[in-house]
């Protein structure tokens, strides 16, 4: 089963992160009770999908980054991308 979660950024949350994160993982563990193999498919941007990602390596769940085109990785997609078991690179 694959799996894509997306929300808003990081800004948009107003202090809810504690929250989304909580939700995800209830999720995920869910998906994971429901069916044989999960894999999480992610873009990189800061905020929701961020919290999906940590949730996913923290949980052993494959996680599969999505970049836009392939360049230097930042400080935070360098720690995402790390746990990823695969990274795809979309021109």
């Amino acid at each position: 089963m694959k799996i894509a979660i997306t929300g808003h950024r990081s800004v948009r949350l107003n202090g809810q992160e504690e929250k989304v994160r909580l939700w995800i993982k209830e999720q995920l563990i869910n998906f994971r009770a429901c069916y044989k193999e999960i894999e999480l498919l992610k873009k990189k941007k800061k905020g929701v999908d961020q919290i999906a990602a940590q949730e996913a390596i923290s949980l052993g769940v494959p996680l599969i980054c999505f970049f836009a085109y392939k360049r230097k990785l930042s400080e935070f997609e360098e720690n995402i991308a790390a746990g990823a078991e695969r990274l795809i690179w979309v021109s």
